[in-house]
């Protein structure tokens, strides 16, 4: 799912150029036309929760897969304006379908096996984009139309994500002493998020839940046990939890809003690393630093692998120091990089600054959307759907921020933003730390 994700959107990002000529565009109207992924993303807005619910994670990413590689052919074959950007829109709106979706079964399996993978997953989505990336490079090399490119690239997709469906079924799950159920059966929905599944009001509104159930973190993702002991995930529609048994349903109150937005704020942070590598690396490279032309595109390689190499390692780190000091870690990482190539502006420190940034980065989003999954009082989804939502709204105004500072100060000073990234990361993840070691029973 996550690898599939990844794919079939960087198909498209090498060959912006080409797609710009092919329309006629200047650059103030391309970046115009490309906001539109941004503004179909926020435009889906609570779709995504409803569709976990209705028709489950597994089922709802693999559809909207599908539906993704569909329309991102159609953008090649497009030869208007107004329907590309429609085209671009459609996969904004699908994309935060798709991502909520998969995060949620995501934690279903990382339930299941009791430890923490979710990060070696968003793994996969950076494999998925760089092969995504190197795909459409060789196409756009070897003289491929971009039509027949996304329309090949499209049903390779497509193919991977139905095979998916039918392998990704969340593991069975035993507790202490019960029997073994199916999480995640042929539909594989996304349960009641914490709190509203697992009765416990708690939660994790006071704090980061600390990491996988190797270091004592909760696992409680909302289900309810069954009387065999044993989690089980409802089916499409279903209802478990206290709201199921009649009993009263927590309701998130302002810690758990303002726990969420401090989730949301962790995850516009990590995508705003990624947006510099997207749309910055290439630019400060020639501009700045005065690499050739032929070799700027390196730098976000830089990143993209240092992106996966922290989220392989991410797993076992968050299971042995938890998900707080892990991203306290990255954000330090994040204002080091770009404080230095801030001070000295070269080569050098800028490919270091993007391989600290990339590995500082790797587990910010994914730690977002799992203790978002977890806050008390939220339906199925809603909460991976609410962070996504204000992730996706950053994207509006992170990049053309940069650009403003950029065009009055330079790209050099313009760096102070993703350095200020790293270090609210830094104070966040600080604070939740506390918070929670201050919450935790004394030891006799």
């Amino acid at each position: 799912m996550f690898f599939t994700n990844g794919a079939v959107i960087a198909g498209l990002l090498p060959r912006y150029p080409e797609l710009k000529d092919a329309l006629g565009l200047s650059n103030a109207g391309f970046g115009m036309l490309v906001a539109a992924v941004a503004v179909g993303s926020i435009a889906a807005s609570g779709l995504p929760a409803v569709a976990i619910r209705r028709f489950g994670a597994r089922r709802t990413a693999t559809v909207g897969t599908v539906l993704m590689a569909v329309v991102m052919a159609s953008v090649g074959f497009s030869p208007q304006v107004w329907a590309v950007a429609v085209l671009l829109g459609a996969v904004g709106l699908l994309d935060a379908v798709v991502d909520a979706a998969q995060n949620v079964h995501g934690l279903y399996v990382e339930e299941g096996l009791g430890r923490t993978v979710i990060n070696s997953m968003h793994a996969s989505w950076s494999i998925g984009a760089a092969l995504g990336g190197l795909g459409a490079a060789v196409a756009q090399g070897a003289g491929v139309g971009l039509g027949v490119h996304l329309a090949v690239s499209g049903m390779l997709v497509a193919g991977i994500a139905v095979l998916a469906y039918s392998v990704a079924a969340a593991p069975s799950v035993s507790v202490s002493g019960g029997s073994r159920a199916e999480v995640g059966g042929a539909d594989g929905p996304a349960a009641d998020v914490a709190g509203e599944g697992s009765g416990d009001p708690a939660g994790s509104a006071d704090g980061w839940t600390g990491g996988g159930a190797a270091d004592g973190g909760s696992v409680e993702v909302g289900s309810d046990r069954s009387r065999s002991g044993a989690h089980t995930e409802p089916r499409p529609g279903q209802r478990m939890g206290p709201g199921a048994a009649g009993r009263a349903v927590p309701r998130p109150g302002l810690r758990g809003w303002a726990f969420l937005m401090l989730l949301a704020i962790m995850a516009v942070a990590g995508a705003l690393i990624e947006d510099v590598g997207n749309n910055w690396s290439a630019n400060f490279l020639r501009d700045v630093a005065g690499l050739p032309l032929a070799l700027v595109g390196y730098g976000y390689v830089t990143l993209l692998v240092a992106q996966f190499l922290g989220r392989i390692l991410g797993d076992p780190l968050t299971d042995r120091f938890g998900r707080d000091r892990v991203a306290m870690a990255g954000g330090l990482l994040i204002a080091v990089g770009f404080g230095t190539v801030m001070l000295q502006p070269a080569v050098w420190s800028a490919f270091v600054a993007f391989a600290l940034a990339g590995f500082g980065c790797a587990t910010l989003i994914p730690a977002a959307y799992a203790e978002a999954n977890r806050v008390p009082g939220f339906r199925d989804g809603t909460g991976i759907t609410v962070v996504g939502w204000v992730m996706r709204t950053g994207f509006l105004f992170t990049s053309p921020a940069i650009g403003l500072i950029a065009d009055g100060s330079g790209l050099r000073t313009a760096f102070a933003i993703p350095l200020a990234a790293g270090c609210v990361v830094v104070v966040i993840a600080l604070a939740l730390e506390v918070r929670a070691r201050r919450r935790r029973p004394a030891r006799p």
